[in-house]
């Protein structure tokens, strides 16, 4: 019996069946896993929107969230064995080359020795170490430790009344106490 039958009032078009949407009514949005329409702002997590935002799609079952495809990873399914994000896929482990960041569980290149990974502005980069008696070259000083009061301080800037001999890659930094001559009669 070919009957006409009314969308539910989410969809503003259906074929099929009364749920199963085509369009939404305004203010609803369509998921095109299920054809169905909710009431909704924006895609949940683990959906990313498509049709200017009037649609929300599925991202892949290892992802938590994704953008622009259902594979373009953003955040991974901590509960998965592919929980790791490297270039925006979640795997299991990093490959060579890299390194886990575990509090964000994400793959950085490796930096070189003397140096550690560093985040700033939400970018990874590789920061000299301060304190591990290397002398890369972008720290005035490196003594091998994270004192102050002996020429070189816990944040490798030279301190006031010292002098420091830079250091090298292989070799501390070496500081040496300014002291005034005292003059005796």
């Amino acid at each position: 019996s070919n009957q006409c039958q009314l969308c539910d009032a989410n969809c503003a078009t259906c074929s099929g069946s009364a749920v199963h949407c085509d369009s939404c009514s305004p203010g609803s949005l369509l998921f095109s896993d299920t054809n169905r329409c909710e009431i909704n702002s924006e895609c949940p997590q683990g959906y990313f929107p498509i049709n200017n935002a009037q649609e929300c799609k599925l991202c892949n079952s290892e992802c938590l969230a994704c953008e622009s495809s259902s594979n373009h990873c953003i955040i991974c399914d901590l509960t998965s064995t592919l929980n790791i994000l490297h270039e925006n896929t979640c795997i299991s482990s990093c490959p060579d080359a890299y390194e886990l960041v575990a509090e964000n569980m994400r793959c950085v290149e490796k930096c070189p020795t003397g140096y550690t990974n560093s985040e700033q502005s939400g970018e990874q980069s590789c920061a000299e170490i301060c304190g591990d008696g290397l002398h890369m070259g972008s720290l005035p000083c490196d003594d091998g430790n994270l004192r102050n009061g002996d020429g070189c301080s816990s944040d490798c800037e030279e301190e006031e009344g010292f002098t420091c001999e830079i250091g090298t890659v292989e070799s501390p930094s070496i500081c040496i106490e300014l002291v005034k001559p005292t003059i005796t009669k």
